[in-house]
């Protein structure tokens, strides 16, 4: 091989070899990308059953609260 020849070769496989390196950047910002989405995904998740959560209570709340006020004003209407 020539000295031409072997330069071009070298020159090419450390391309490939950048570009190789690149993909696995890439792989990798993928994957904490894919990470991220998974967090945050289950984040919203929980957040939402808390909310759910709070918004039965709210509504037992007002169940307890109107069941009072009827017996209360029953109560009135007996005396």
């Amino acid at each position: 091989m020539s000295s031409s020849a072997s330069s071009s070769w070298r020159q090419r496989t450390m391309g490939g070899e950048a570009v190789i390196d690149e993909i696995g950047k890439v792989d990798a910002e993928h994957d904490e990308l894919v990470n991220d989405v998974h967090d945050l995904r289950q984040s919203v998740m929980k957040h939402f059953e808390f909310q759910e959560t709070r918004l039965e209570k709210m509504e037992e709340e007002a169940m307890r609260t109107k069941m009072n006020e009827e017996m209360i004003e029953s109560d009135d209407r007996i005396w």
